[in-house]
């Protein structure tokens, strides 16, 4: 999902460098040096505050050694190694910017969140605590500061009585001994890092021993017995185990993982279920060579990448480990990284390069008059050594705008950086597909630089289905492009769009903009005509009791809207269509999800599978009859009401697939061969499942033998296939807690037919849809799928060096290519070939639906020595379709793949002899030629002369100028002295200027067999 484009970028710090810390929420980060704290704003950057250690701190603290941050209360903790942890308070004020601009002159150079330019970060000491016990980690947690001691496995808690800058800070400090509670295993080990995700309200902690641990219930209201902890990364008693100790952590609260690197380079990743109380291994990668150990782990904001650093190099994965971009994978970008984060749009990556450790003088607190001595010189010196510096580097990332769009259609998707969004020109040649196959090339559309100044980062991103307009989304408000007059349309009052917060992925109905947002302080639905100025453009809104999670349309007039306090309600969308056409807003009913989902934040969408026509059906009884498709964390699954009574609606559960980063269904009526396919990517590769509607109604009511109006339809093919399988119950969902999204149903929501949501029955589809779909390679990383095209789009990142001043710099790469190779192969492989004869006609069109037949035939043929079952079908494949001259895909294939393979084409397909006389039946010359060179390599030229100068003869007479050009030349390069030609030429009794030729007195055939002798 994110490429590594562009040019990195090096800061370099004057001292030595130990941790490099994003402040939460945000555009800022600090550097802490042994002696040090360096505050940066990150638009732009600028070094905006530093504090030296005086002379009397550094004898009495000792040099810096972690560092945490809050922005909440703006703390600033900084552990040393005499035992005291420094707190600072820090506050950023934009009212006053470091530089003050003209408010006289508009300015045009301000970048992405530059408007403000530097702004004022003052920092004022309040406290030091001393702990005896020595500080290995710490975490800042709301107004407390969690750490753990150097001596034995206990944490300590302390937190501030105020955090009112203006009165003097006290701490009140609680224990925890870890000695006392049985979940802890090694009582000898002590904690060496803690680690604390708001989002998933969960501690972990690395032990000194490898292992980690997940604890729940550190707070100023809690003691050592009622914590709850449990081992997550446990080592056996192997002497090998050494390797799998655990080196560095971090977590993807989007995905609900846990990622854990080891000492030998291997990266795990757990999924955290049941409230943080069970974890489970279920994916892991080792890099291809030895990078020596896992130094560091982060995730993007949005959870989409991950990235890792090693001692040598780094790798960049996607959730479940696929790698996206390395510095192992080529020359260039060999650094590792010790400590790092991503900026907030994820745009970046800034990371600490590992340096090498260097000898430095021990500096004793007790030997004060030799201190002081060198003091008197150079105080800088004696605190750090000029020759310890540090650099960070600043990779910069495009990122697939799958990210942080809407899921669930093959709609245009493109990558984006901080200024800017790609879009592939394969798209706009998606009608004329001759121009399509391997197109490489973009289209760039840059932001307004009025609304990226103000507004960065770009957090929504939504492009129409037809590629016309893009919208995108930032801090406040929202623009739309329109592709077609390349204008931005922005809000021109600028107090309307700071009173916008869009809140959840936007879409696009033809040229309505559909958003939920946050107008000041109420929960909104807005409608939007694109077409007119965005001060104007709002057709209709709808007011919610509760932020909006997730919306979704289905057909052209229903909308589903997830709101955060876990309803689901169904909005009518009514479209007039007269002089001055609209779209008006009416709410049918609701539905609570309370007793199905526990925390609404960990739904990623909710959408309806495509339903028949419902222009005759009851709007209000859709909720209650329809099947829901969900996306929660990883898991994609399905939920079928039975309705039981009046009140309430009971909901079957089909887990569908697990690990899922992305998932399309294709509702293009244009494409239908694979309509109402979905195309998932998952942790184990990407799938495609054909007629997956059908399917799935095939399982929820065949057995009770009803039949819904609204049941979603495809084709039947893969309807027997299907049973059900391992009904087991669902529980809780393997949710997520998240204290913040748990909220009741406001009193002040009143609307009628609102029914009550139960998790009734689930049911397990896991290893049914693995064995049903279809696995499909892509090389380099997806974008999008082209369904009508039969075609991928995927991006890889390609790394350079500039010889001249070996700069280094990459860029990404598009790639369009083909998928029907692998699926028809699949089918095959499945013995489904009615179907796949269906999907060859139905893409029998394309300009290269002769590259697919020959791929698909040179794949069957390369791996027919181990089984010919492969080769037999795309044999019985070519019988039935005939009437497409197959002979061209024989033909194109012999002239791609190794000669050893001719003889087991020609046992299937015939001998060149039979292939010559296919396709002079037919008159394809074209075809003949290649078959005579084939002919020629296979049997000798000798065998061939009379068939060569006939298609040659032929292609003269029907001024095939093409072939005849191609048979000359190949004459031309078996003879370079031209006497083969020119007696051809003659043979044939083809008119051309004689040239002077030597006595030979030989005529074509006789040449031809020299040829074969030499």
């Amino acid at each position: 999902m994110y490429f590594l484009h562009g040019i990195p970028q090096k800061l370099t710090i004057d001292s030595h460098a130990i941790e490099v810390r994003r402040i939460p929420n945000v555009p800022f980060f600090a550097v802490l040096s042994e002696t040090e704290i360096l505050i940066y704003q990150l638009h732009p950057l600028a070094l905006i505050s530093k504090i030296n250690k005086s002379e009397d701190l550094y004898l009495r603290h000792g040099k810096n050694k972690k560092i945490a941050i809050s922005s909440e209360y703006g703390i600033i903790a900084v552990a040393t190694e005499n035992n005291f942890i420094t707190v600072f308070n820090f506050h950023l004020d934009a009212s006053k910017p470091v530089l003050v601009p003209d408010p006289y002159t508009e300015r045009y150079d301000d970048g992405p969140g530059e408007i403000m330019g530097p702004i004022t970060c003052s920092i004022q000491y309040k406290l030091a605590i001393r702990y005896e016990g020595g500080v290995n980690s710490l975490e800042v947690h709301g107004d407390s500061i969690v750490y753990s001691a150097s001596t034995a496995p206990i944490i300590q808690l302390s937190t501030l009585e105020t955090t009112d800058p203006k009165r003097l800070w006290k701490v009140s400090t609680k224990q925890y001994d870890l000695r006392e509670v049985t979940w802890f295993l090694d009582r000898n080990s002590l904690i060496k890092k803690l680690h604390f995700n708001r989002r998933i309200d969960t501690f972990f902690w690395m032990s000194s021993d490898g292992r980690v641990y997940a604890n729940i219930g550190v707070s100023a209201n809690t003691n050592t017995k009622s914590l709850y902890g449990i081992c997550i990364h446990d080592l056996k008693e192997d002497h090998d185990d050494i390797k799998k100790a655990a080196t560095a952590l971090s977590t993807n609260a989007r995905f609900s993982l846990l990622y854990v690197g080891t000492c030998d380079g291997t990266l795990y990743a757990y999924e955290i279920q049941d409230f943080g109380r069970k974890y489970v291994c279920s994916h892991q990668r080792k890099p291809p060579s030895n990078l020596g150990s896992v130094t560091h782990i982060s995730a993007t904001g949005d959870g989409f990448q991950v990235m890792v650093g090693y001692d040598t190099a780094w790798i960049s994965y996607s959730p479940y480990l696929h790698p996206c971009s390395s510095s192992d994978d080529s020359e260039f970008f060999k650094y590792g990284f010790n400590d790092g984060f991503w900026e907030r749009d994820g745009s970046a990556f800034f990371g600490l390069k590992n340096l090498p450790m260097k000898q430095q003088k021990t500096i004793s607190v007790e030997t004060k008059k030799s201190l002081h001595s060198m003091l008197d010189t150079d105080y800088s010196s004696a605190m750090e050594s000029p020759k310890e510096r540090s650099c960070v580097y600043i990779l910069p990332f495009l990122k697939s705008t799958i990210t942080n769009s809407a899921y669930g259609t093959t709609n245009i998707t493109g990558v984006q950086s901080t200024d800017r969004l790609f879009i592939s020109k394969a798209y706009s040649n998606s009608n004329n597909l001759e121009a399509n196959f391997g197109n490489s090339s973009w289209l760039q559309v840059e932001y307004p630089q009025t609304y990226i100044s103000a507004e960065w980062p770009i957090r929504y991103t939504a492009i129409s289905k037809d590629g016309e307009y893009i919208a995108i989304a930032g801090s406040h408000g929202f623009a739309v492009y329109n592709f077609q007059n390349r204008i931005w349309n922005v809000f021109d009052n600028g107090s309307l769009e700071q009173a916008i917060t869009i809140s959840c992925p936007m879409l696009w109905h033809d040229r309505y903009l559909v958003t939920g947002l946050l107008y000041e302080s109420s929960s909104e639905l807005h409608v939007y005509n694109v077409e007119k100025k965005l001060d104007d453009a709002i057709v209709d809104k709808f007011v919610f009791a509760s932020t909006i999670v997730t919306i979704s349309i289905c057909g052209d007039s229903h909308l589903l809207v997830y709101t955060a306090d876990n309803f689901l309600h169904h909005i009518y969308m009514e479209h007039i269509e007269d002089s001055n056409p609209s779209l008006f807003l009416s709410h049918v009913n609701s539905v609570s999800f309370v007793q199905v989902f526990t925390t609404p934040s960990r739904v990623r969408t909710i959408t309806l599978l495509t339903l028949r026509p419902m222009s005759h059906s009851d709007p209000s009884q859709l909720l209650s009859n329809a099947i829901l498709l969900v996306l929660i964390n990883g898991k994609l699954i399905t939920l079928d009401p039975v309705k039981t009574d009046s009140s309430y609606l009971s909901y079957r559960c089909c887990i569908i697939s697990e690990d899922v980063e992305f998932f399309m269904i294709n509702q293009d009526l244009e494409s239908p061969a694979l309509y109402h396919s979905m195309w998932i990517m998952t942790g184990k590769g990407f799938r495609l499942s054909m007629a997956f509607g059908e399917a799935l109604s095939k399982i929820l009511y065949d057995d009770t033998n009803t039949q819904k109006s609204d049941v979603p339809l495809g084709d039947s093919r893969e309807i027997d296939n299907f049973k059900l399988y391992n009904p087991r119950q669902l529980g809780i969902m393997d949710d997520l807690r998240s204290p913040s999204f748990i909220v009741k149903t406001p009193d002040s929501f009143l609307t009628t037919n609102t029914y009550i949501a139960k998790l009734a029955k689930s049911i397990n589809m896991l290893d049914l849809f693995q064995k049903h779909s279809i696995s499909l390679n892509n090389p380099g990383t997806l974008l999008s799928v082209i369904v009508k095209g039969g075609l991928f789009i995927s991006a890889s990142t390609l790394e350079h060096k500039n010889a001249a001043n070996s700069m280094e710099y990459s860029h990404i790469q598009i790639e369009v290519f083909p998928f029907l190779p692998d699926l028809l192969k699949s089918l095959l492989l499945l013995n489904d070939i009615d179907y796949a004869v269906f999907l060859v006609r139905a893409y029998a069109s394309l300009r290269y639906i002769d590259f697919v037949l020959e791929r698909l035939l040179s794949m069957a043929v390369e791996c027919s020595d181990s089984d010919q079952a492969l080769l037999t079908n795309v044999v019985i494949l070519f019988s039935k379709i005939k009437d497409l001259n197959v002979y061209k895909y024989v033909l194109g294939c012999l002239r791609k793949v190794e000669t050893h393979y001719w003889p087991n084409i020609f046992n299937h397909f015939g001998d060149p002899q039979y292939l010559m006389n296919q396709c002079l039946g037919n008159d394809d010359i074209k075809s003949a030629a290649r078959c005579i060179i084939i002919w020629q390599v296979h049997h000798g030229s000798a065998s061939c002369a009379d068939v060569f100068l006939e298609v040659l003869k032929l292609s003269f007479v029907k001024e095939n100028w093409e072939v005849c050009m191609e048979l000359c030349h190949y004459l031309a390069s078996l003879d370079p002295t031209k006497q083969l030609l020119i007696s051809a030429l003659r043979s044939a009794k083809i008119p051309c200027e004689q040239p002077r030729m030597d006595k030979t007195n030989k005529k074509f055939h006789e040449l031809m067999i020299d040829i074969d002798d030499s």
